[in-house]
């Protein structure tokens, strides 16, 4: 067993999944709902730009085989998108869009409803992003389904779960994943969890050994396996706040 890692010793498949949340984008600034898949603002360019510098980006953007990020995974939307590229683009790392992480109101909310595959590789023909896996018409989701909790919430965690399967089938093991608050907040539930703030970076390490399940489990440590890793610090009462507006609000041009 000597020279074995933790994994290895425990017969287990995990993989680093550095989650990035998008930057600033218009409809940021005021919550206007009703911009339809909106860009980033010049503040959430720059936001963009500082990513690489974050200590938990430094080592996987490095020149080290061994640690360094293999994809990056992003969800359609413009301005997650415009994250990916504006971040990582330079690092000769592939940029692979993926429609299971589109936004929680897909086809609902217009600034979470998304623009046809063959529109973004004209708006980003000169990054290096691999469209060929995103279907033409992959934001047309049935606003009714994402209207309603008691239909939405199923089917975002159907997708989400074949998300991580997605991941778990994919090579890689070292991946970074560029995408929303409304999603990651389903993968990594509140209280226990903090909301991601614009340009966030967090490494969540998961257990791809068996069957993915919900709620998706972080990989635990060896010492103390009931302790979820990189967890951060967060504002119970800042927590709350947020659950609540992220429930309530629709866009006016829909009610």
């Amino acid at each position: 067993m000597t020279g074995l890692n933790v994994n290895e010793r425990l017969g287990r498949r995990v993989k680093k999944l550095y989650f990035v949340r998008h930057c600033q984008g218009e409809h940021n600034i005021d919550d206007n709902f009703d911009l339809k898949d909106p860009e980033l603002t010049a503040e959430g360019m720059r936001q963009a730009e500082t990513i690489s510098s974050d200590p938990l980006m430094k080592s996987v953007l490095g020149s080290d085989p061994t640690v360094r990020a293999e994809v990056i995974v992003s969800s359609p939307l413009t301005r997650c998108l415009q994250t990916a590229v504006a971040a990582f683009d330079g690092y000769n790392i592939p940029i692979v869009p993926c429609a299971h992480i589109q936004e929680s109101y897909a086809g609902l909310r217009p600034c979470d409803t998304g623009k046809p595959k063959s529109e973004l590789e004209i708006e980003f023909k000169d990054a290096y992003i691999d469209f060929s896996e995103l279907d033409e018409s992959w934001y047309d989701i049935d606003p009714e389904i994402s209207r309603h909790e008691e239909t939405r919430e199923p089917f975002l965690r159907k997708r989400l779960v074949q998300f991580m399967e997605w991941l778990r089938e994919r090579e890689e093991e070292r991946i970074v994943i560029v995408g929303h608050k409304g999603v990651f907040r389903r993968m990594f539930p509140m209280p226990e969890y903090p909301l991601f703030k614009n340009g966030e970076v967090r490494m969540y390490p998961i257990d791809f050994t068996n069957k993915i399940t919900w709620p998706i489990q972080v990989a635990q440590d060896e010492k103390s396996m009931k302790k979820p890793l990189n967890k951060p610090s967060f504002d119970k009462s800042v927590v709350e706040a947020e659950s609540k507006k992220e429930h309530l609000r629709i866009p006016s041009k829909i009610i």
